[in-house]
């Protein structure tokens, strides 16, 4: 009897650690916020920096061989400053998942003055200095969309 019971537990504890050693991701892409390459730049387009976030997409439809499919957005109007295709570089199997890491290299805003309501991208002596994130999101073959990561504050020099 006591030899069954340890051949059960036996068979039992093989099947959970197979069960449990693959991991479910969800179809939609999901995304993780990792960094700037800095945290300031000159307004309108005349400077750079990278922004680099990790991903995850439970069906690996991901990539896009003709179409943009990631979204830059201004956090303070929501206005899309750039779209990119996201890299179809692997055909991922049936059932499969993609994860990795991307890095975009995204050009300045421009400010938003306090004493207007839209965007300048010219001097103002009034504001010498904009605060500013960037969001980004994934759309996936199948029309998922992914969360929507933010980044750190980017400060805007307006002059």
């Amino acid at each position: 009897m006591n030899s069954k019971i340890t051949t059960f537990l036996l068979i039992a504890g093989i099947f959970s650690i197979i069960s449990c050693g693959k991991k479910k991701y969800p179809i939609e892409p999901r995304l993780e916020y990792k960094s700037v390459s800095k945290q300031s730049m000159s307004q309108n387009g005349q400077d750079s920096l990278v922004l680099t976030f990790s991903y995850t997409d439970g069906d690996g439809d991901i990539g896009s061989e003709i179409l943009d499919n990631i979204f830059v957005r201004d956090a303070r109007n929501n206005q899309i400053l750039a779209s990119y295709r996201f890299p179809n570089e692997v055909e991922a199997e049936e059932g499969a998942y993609r994860k990795g890491e991307l890095q975009l290299i995204i050009y300045s805003g421009c400010c938003i003055y306090n004493d207007t309501s839209y965007v300048a991208c010219f001097p103002n002596a009034n504001q010498p200095l904009d605060t500013m994130r960037y969001t980004v999101e994934v759309l996936d073959q199948a029309g998922h969309l992914s969360n929507v990561i933010e980044s750190d504050d980017i400060f805007l020099d307006c002059n």
